[in-house]
Formats: structure tokens, C-alpha cells, sequence
């Protein structure tokens, strides 16, 4: 019970710091800021993560705020993950009060915004105050996250990721330049730009979505919609972060990387943030680079597979698989994404059909069920009709797939045998998606494939059960 009061209490610190945030001048005392580094060394997590945001937000509150920061950054090695959590913090109050005031300076838009109110309020002039903090300090903190982009500990990693995405949000003008050299350093810092990139344009989404950076998750509509300021801000920074991804010798080159861990970090940049940011790439990147990477990245290589040996049992792994699985993902959202006749030439290349056709055969379920999603959402979108003239060369690819998986179903493993039934059923649903695109009918490969697994006992049933959950959902849906 003590400690949850401790917690509330520091919530309660930091968020009256947050209020008065704008760089105007120390609006916390250095004795409350004591109180919260003590709190920061507390045995309870819980008071420790308070403690952070406490932190944070005292430093966006007061001038040279960042610095002081940074300094504990540096000071306090074994606080260093608290520490980045209160920076992250920080950060997160100076870029929305930034946004919230869409400052007309260098680091955004690089001059007055038409329709920008010429006189400001004294909480523009704030959060106006809040921008130059951010500018003036943003080298000083760039240089500590690209320090500690290659920490020994993941969650260090990743906090440094957000912080250098939300710093980017709030200095892109400042930043970006800075961003080209990163790309020659080490692996570790260069999965923490394609990182820090995702943060950003999940932070700029646009419509009604917002950027929930405590729950790591974007939340549609429950902030309501974006004001001028910060839908002008928005278009600004996400359109020199667009610049910057299309570049050929920049950020793009990572998709083509040597190392495993940042090609897949590009293909999970990619499937986050496409579906907010649809025109991401421009069909030069498109074509050129991502869709050719993402071919590679869904083929399985046999030189990524070794044997480790336990003693009394050998186990297989495949390094590729994580990138496998990110490859379909992205796959699935670049198809769903692109329009018209890039759309059409991409589902029905010769190249998507044999990685698509491999992805659905292949050994791993989890890369197994990614692409029958995959399938499932082509059936589904304007692209549907470009599938009518690959299906009938499917069924030759996934049969020996099929009676793998059947026999698996059927078998003494239970783990094994409910792991494969998912794979089939979400096999199904895809065959049966696909039954649905008009024309189909022509297709007689198809067609015949169709009827044998209508002929399969636990396939039947499967397809009945997704028959009946469909109807359910329309009748729901026209009910309401």
C-alpha cells in the first residue's frame, strides 16, 4: 500500500510538471527533483517507472532541463534504463507541445504556416518555448542515444529507439542530416534507425490515429481527431522522413543489408507503418528495392539452417525464420497497400506467385499461416481478380503441404496436431476466399482441388464452421 501511494504521488509530480512544460523556467524545485532521483532507486518497479515519468516530465518543464538529463544519463550507468525511460518521457512532452504549437521554425516547416494564428497565446508562446528547447539540445541528446544505440541490453536498445524516433518527430531538419552517417556504423545502431524511423511515422500517423507511446500501440480515434497545428506538423515531418526512406543511397540501403537482424527491422518498418502511411515509398523504391527485397527476405535458404547438437538430442534452427515471417507480414501489406496496376503486376508476376506458393508450403507454421493471410487478403482487395490467373497453378504447390499438415492433425502430439489444424484452417479460409472472387468459376484446377478438400472429413467441417461464422458476422453487421 505504501508503495502505490509513492507511485500516485509521483504520477501526480510529473503530470503537474507536464502542465507548466515549455522550457519557461524551473517550474519544479530541485527538492522535488531530489525526491524523485531518491524514488528512482526504489526496490519496487512500479515506483522506479513513476519515478521516470516523474523525471521526464520535470525535464521538459524547466529551461535546460534536456541537459541535466543527459548528464545522469551519463553520471549513472546502473539507472541507465530508468533514466532513457525519463528522457523518452521528456522528449514525448517537448514533440507534442511542439505539435500542439507547430512552431514556425527551421527544424519543421522552415517558416510560417498558412493559416497559422500570427499573434500567439501565452500557451503558444509555451509550447513555443517547448520547440526551441527541444532544437537547442537536440544534437547533445542524438549524440547520447546513437552512444548507447549498441548496449548490451535489449530494453536499452529499444528505449534509445523510441527516444531517437521521438527526436526526430520534434527535429527532423536537425536530425535527418545526421541520419545518413548512422547507416555506415554497426548493425546494432543500424536496427535502431529503421527502429527510431517506425516510431516516428507511427507518431505522425495520420486521420484520427495517435500515437500511444506508453502502451507501444497506435489507438484509432480515441484521442478524437488532429487540430490544424498538429495535422501541419504532422504533413511536415512525415514527408522529410518520406524523403529520407526513398533516398537511394540512405535509409533504402538497409533493406538490403548484409545482416539479418536490421533486414528484418526493415520489413517490420515497413508492415507498421504502410498501412498508416500508404504512398511510403514511391514506385522507384517500390519496385527497385522493397518488393525485390521482400522476395528475398520470404525465401527460405538453406544455408541459414544448422543442426545444434544437445547431447542427447539434435535440435534444427533456422536464422531465417524471424525474417521469414517479417517478409510475409510485409508482403501482405505492400499488396494491400499499392493500387492499380502496381497492385495488379505484383500479385500476378511470376516471382510473387512462386514465393506466395512457397510460403504456403513451407515447413514452419508460423510462415505457413502468414501466407495463407497473405492469400486471404489478396481474395479480399481490388487485386482479387489478378489471382484468377495464378490459382490453378496452386494446387500442384500445396497438396503435398495439405497432407502433411493432415496427418500431423491426426497424430499422438498434441501441441503438434493443434498447431497443424490452425495452419488448415486458416488454409481453408484462404482456399475458400478465393472461391468467392467473381470468375473463379473458370479456373477448373482450381475448382476440382476445391472439391477434393470439400471431400476431406476435418477440412469439410473446417470450411463449415467458416461458412457459418461468416453468415453470423453479416447477419450481425445488417442488424445493426
Amino acid at each position: 500500500e505504501g508503495y502505490a501511494k509513492k507511485r500516485v504521488a509521483l504520477l501526480a509530480i510529473g503530470e503537474c510538471a507536464r502542465r507548466l512544460s515549455g522550457g519557461g523556467g524551473a517550474a519544479v524545485s530541485d527538492g522535488v527533483e531530489a525526491v524523485v532521483l531518491v524514488a528512482l532507486e526504489s526496490r519496487h518497479d512500479e515506483v522506479r517507472a513513476a519515478a521516470a515519468v516523474a523525471l521526464g516530465c520535470i525535464a521538459a518543464g524547466r529551461s535546460r532541463g534536456l541537459p541535466s538529463l543527459l548528464k545522469l544519463v551519463a553520471d549513472r550507468p546502473k539507472q541507465k534504463y530508468m533514466l532513457l525511460s525519463a528522457l523518452k518521457k521528456a522528449l514525448a512532452c517537448l514533440v507534442d507541445a511542439k505539435a500542439a504549437s507547430c512552431a514556425a521554425d527551421s527544424n519543421v516547416g522552415g517558416g510560417a504556416h498558412e493559416g497559422m494564428n500570427p499573434t500567439p497565446t501565452k500557451k503558444q508562446r509555451s509550447r513555443g518555448g517547448a520547440a526551441a528547447e527541444l532544437s537547442a539540445h537536440a544534437m547533445a541528446v542524438e549524440k547520447v542515444l546513437v552512444d548507447n544505440a549498441d548496449a548490451k541490453e535489449e530494453g536499452v536498445r529499444s528505449l534509445v529507439a523510441e527516444c531517437y524516433g521521438a527526436l526526430l518527430a520534434g527535429a527532423p531538419r536537425v536530425i535527418l542530416p545526421r541520419v545518413k552517417p548512422l547507416i555506415s556504423k554497426g548493425a546494432c545502431t543500424r536496427k535502431m534507425l529503421l527502429d527510431a524511423l517506425r516510431h516516428t511515422l507511427l507518431r505522425t500517423a495520420p486521420g484520427q490515429a495517435r500515437w500511444r507511446g506508453e502502451r507501444g500501440v497506435v489507438d484509432e480515434g480515441v484521442l478524437g481527431g488532429l487540430t490544424h497545428e498538429e495535422e501541419t506538423w504532422r504533413r511536415c515531418v512525415t514527408k522529410l522522413v518520406k524523403e529520407a526512406l526513398n533516398s537511394s543511397e540512405g535509409v533504402l540501403e538497409l533493406f538490403k543489408d548484409t545482416d539479418l537482424a536490421v533486414r528484418r527491422q526493415a520489413m517490420v518498418l515497413l508492415y507498421t507503418a504502410m498501412p498508416y502511411h500508404p504512398g511510403l515509398f514511391n514506385d522507384s523504391a517500390l519496385t527497385g528495392v522493397v518488393v525485390p527485397e521482400i522476395y528475398a527476405a520470404v525465401t527460405r535458404d538453406p544455408k541459414l539452417v544448422r543442426t545444434v547438437n544437445f547431447g542427447p538430442f539434435k535440435h534444427t534452427v533456422d536464422d531465417g525464420l524471424p525474417l521469414r515471417r517479417a517478409g510475409f507480414r510485409a508482403l501482405g501489406v505492400v499488396i494491400a497497400s499499392t493500387k492499380g496496376h502496381a497492385s495488379r503486376q505484383l500479385v500476378t508476376s511470376p516471382q510473387s506467385l512462386e514465393k506466395l506458393a512457397g510460403g504456403l508450403a513451407d515447413n514452419e507454421a508460423d510462415v505457413a499461416l502468414l501466407a495463407w493471410r497473405v492469400l486471404q487478403d489478396v481474395a479480399r482487395s481490388r487485386a482479387a481478380q489478378a489471382l484468377l490467373e495464378i490459382v490453378d497453378a496452386l494446387p500442384p504447390r500445396i497438396l503435398s503441404s495439405i497432407k502433411k499438415l493432415l496427418r500431423a492433425a491426426k497424430g499422438t502430439d498434441a501441441v503438434a496436431a493443434e498447431r497443424a489444424r490452425d495452419v488448415l484452417k486458416e488454409c481453408v479460409r484462404g482456399l475458400h476466399a478465393v472461391m468467392l472472387v467473381p470468375g473463379v468459376e473458370r479456373c477448373t484446377e482450381f475448382i476440382q482441388f476445391f472439391e477434393r478438400v470439400k471431400q476431406t472429413t476435418l477440412l469439410n467441417q473446417m470450411l463449415k464452421d467458416i461458412v457459418r461464422g461468416d453468415q453470423g458476422g453479416a447477419v450481425r453487421g445488417s442488424s445493426r
